[in-house]
């Protein structure tokens, strides 16, 4: 009787319908993976399998086929490689500075990724796969061209569970520090601000922070819309969820169709961001959802009483903790093909990063520049591994009650991890705030 591994990678078309059957998933991995995409008419992939692994491998695969160029091009963006491929013009050093210390291979797959439930880090392998079934069969002269386009560039590769971990661990910190890089990246030049330790620290009054000064939009800017009515309602005489996302339209953020299917395990219709396997804003059997943006920050900065004569030492709660130094180094493309490495230095407090607030010093009111103290900045969802698994256990969720005690759950999880403000509490820069 054949195996399954006698099949491998055999391709059956029915009209519309793909079985995908594959006995490894590429970059190393020999786990079996099976799964049926069948296409609507407008072209949206419903996706069948029958475990997680399979579920990601045709999710992957059907999102290929229609977006394998953007998603591979923030492989790179999240793997710190953007101007080392695409230049200083279209990349992003001080972003790549950033990426290739925090987004790490030890970080995502020992901490990140190992965060996650066995489910998930079964999609996420199996949609690894899938997108390089595409590869392997299109070939990297067969990708698509045009704007989003990658057809033989240098870049496009295989890609592992690791690099899709990047990407997810970017969207995670969107709002964090994504968003503040050049307040991290510009402590090299003043670490740690300046070198003053040689006078009393000051204390900051609570500020506003101008959120123009770092490329933040105000709350009143933001936020997306939906309404719900009841059965009473529509004609039908069920409910309806009208959604209206405030997300582009275009690049790497913009939203993609699909539906996912385990039978009697996961069965969910919406759309997701760009890479992502599980269902982001959607609906299933019992509820529909959706999503819109908080006002609150989600990082605060904590002010650090240096020692006096040691500007890489500072005190806290009565004892002398370190500030590490670390060099980070990375490539950049010329204008003639050649790369240039560069190393810059990021430096570490227990709350993170040690930033610059030199750039918002007019917009955001006059920070002054205090003797003896530095800042750092604590991203609220550095090592936040839970946060695709909540989407993927909301959408197997049968009512919102179960969907309210899924969100208490993780959060009571969470509470424990977060650190307390040092001495100057500046965490949310208040400006009625004490």
């Amino acid at each position: 009787m054949a195996t399954r591994r006698t099949w491998v990678c055999r391709l059956v078309f029915l009209l519309a319908s793909l079985q995908l059957v594959a006995c490894g998933g590429g970059s190393g991995t020999t786990e079996p993976f099976s799964a049926r995409i069948v296409r609507t008419s407008f072209g949206v992939p419903h996706v069948v399998a029958d475990d997680f692994g399979g579920l990601g491998y045709g999710a992957g695969y059907a999102y290929a086929q229609d977006n394998y160029c953007v998603l591979m091009r923030e492989v790179i963006v999240a793997s710190g490689e953007s101007a080392r491929w695409f230049g200083e013009e279209e990349g992003n050093v001080s972003k790549d500075v950033v990426f290739t210390f925090f987004n790490n291979d030890t970080f995502i797959e020992q901490e990140f990724l190992a965060g996650a439930t066995d489910e998930l880090q079964a999609l996420i392998r199996g949609y690894a796969a899938g997108m390089n079934r595409y590869l392997g069969e299109t070939g990297v002269d067969g990708l698509p061209e045009g704007p989003e386009g990658c057809r033989g560039a240098p870049w496009v590769r295989e890609i592992s569970d690791v690099d899709l971990g990047k990407v997810y661990w970017k969207l995670t910190v969107l709002a964090g520090i994504d968003a503040t890089d050049v307040l991290i990246t510009g402590a090299d030049d003043v670490a740690p601000m300046q070198s003053m330790a040689s006078a009393s620290p000051a204390r900051l009054e609570s500020r506003s922070l101008n959120k123009g000064a770092l490329g933040l939009r105000e709350p009143e800017e933001i936020g997306s819309n939906a309404y719900a009515i009841g059965a009473a309602g529509p004609q039908t005489g069920s409910g309806l969820l009208l959604g209206n996302s405030h997300f582009p339209w275009q690049g790497s953020q913009r939203w993609y169709v699909q539906r996912l299917t385990i039978p009697g395990v996961y069965d969910v219709l919406g759309s997701s961001l760009q890479g992502v396997p599980v269902v982001n804003i959607g609906f299933n059997e019992g509820m529909a959802w959706g999503h819109t943006s908080s006002t609150g920050q989600r990082f605060g900065l904590f002010e650090l009483e240096l020692v006096e004569g040691n500007p890489y030492q500072y005190l806290y709660d009565g004892e002398v903790r370190d500030i590490e130094v670390s060099p980070v180094t990375m490539g950049v493309v010329g204008a003639e093909g050649n790369v240039e490495e560069r190393t810059s230095n990021i430096y570490m407090s227990h709350f993170g990063p040690l930033v610059n607030l030199a750039p918002l010093s007019e917009l955001a009111g006059g920070w002054p520049t205090i003797a003896g103290t530095a800042f750092a900045l604590r991203d609220a969802n550095i090592d936040n591994s839970r946060i695709l698994d909540q989407f993927k256990t909301m959408g197997q969720a049968r009512s919102v009650i179960g969907d309210r005690d899924l969100h208490f759950r993780l959060t009571q999880a969470r509470a424990a991890s977060v650190p307390r403000p040092a001495s100057a509490d500046l965490h949310h820069l208040n400006p009625s705030r004490p």
